[in-house]
């Protein structure tokens, strides 16, 4: 059947992936246990229900349990954790989908690869990715492109899962994560390309000023750059209501308009061919 054939393939790549703390209790009677000691047990009560599991975010596995397509057992706090280790994707904002077939995990690639190619991106080239996130994109930039690849990240978990991994894929020398502020980086001119995807958002209005003339200053004269972000002709969200904007400035973009706004100025250089 289509949907048990792919729901073992999406139970293999959690395997790959590493020991999740899960067991899963199917229609048939059958168990099966993601690790030696599962906390959490998931019920899944019809076959119907396997589909939320080929593809497991957090907003997949959510609906299966709030429309009681599966039950759960086990602590909350062990439930968010295992909830969070299935949808782990590691790759911070959208796909990009070239069919609605696409699995989201070969559209995450695809994004990707659509950033770089659009940088243009050369064997040899050093390429710099602001707000790396977990690593995917300087990993594929050093792999797939032949791009010597610098990520930068003030997250301490992002940096230390991000390292371990390069020195696992054997990329030392060609793909390195530094723990920072893009505005600490005194790199000047020495970037050929540069990425920053869905970081922009945390730099507030006033600030965007200092955040392109710093970019400027990495950037070779040829050289390129890709800023991915959201915006909006409402910097208020005065029409989301419900209080969604209070919640996204708290939670997802904290103090977006005040974050770190130490002074920062520049002196535009001369722009090459390429130039932002």
């Amino acid at each position: 059947m289509f949907l048990e054939r792919h729901f073992e393939q999406a139970i293999g790549r959690i395997f790959g992936n590493g020991a999740v703390p899960l067991r899963l209790k199917l229609w048939n009677g059958r168990r099966i246990d993601l690790s030696p000691a599962p906390t959490v047990t998931v019920i899944v009560p019809k076959m119907s229900a396997l589909r939320y599991f080929i593809s497991p975010d957090l907003n997949n596995l959510g609906e299966a349990f709030v429309e009681g397509h599966i039950r759960v057992e086990g602590s909350i706090h062990e439930i968010f954790r295992v909830a969070e280790s299935l949808a782990r994707n590691m790759s911070y904002s959208c796909a990009y989908y070239r069919s609605e077939n696409n699995p989201l995990e070969l559209a995450q690639v695809q994004k990707l690869d659509r950033i770089l190619t659009k940088l243009l991106l050369k064997p040899g080239e050093r390429f710099l990715d602001i707000g790396c996130g977990w690593k995917s994109l300087i990993i594929r930039a050093a792999k797939q492109f032949g791009a010597i690849a610098t990520g930068i990240t003030p997250s301490r978990n992002q940096f230390d899962y991000a390292r371990e991994l390069i020195r696992t894929e054997g990329l030392e020398g060609r793909c390195t994560v530094e723990l920072c502020d893009y505005r600490d980086l005194s790199d000047t001119g020495g970037f050929d390309k540069i990425a920053s995807v869905g970081m922009f958002e945390h730099v507030g209005l006033k600030n965007l000023r200092a955040y392109f003339c710093k970019i400027r200053s990495l950037l070779s004269d040829r050289g390129l750059m890709l800023n991915h972000g959201i915006t909006t002709s409402d910097v208020d969200s005065r029409w989301v209501g419900l209080g969604a904007g209070v919640f996204i400035d708290r939670y997802v973009f904290p103090d977006g308009e005040r974050f770190r706004s130490r002074a920062n100025t520049c002196t535009p250089r001369k722009a090459g061919r390429g130039s932002p």
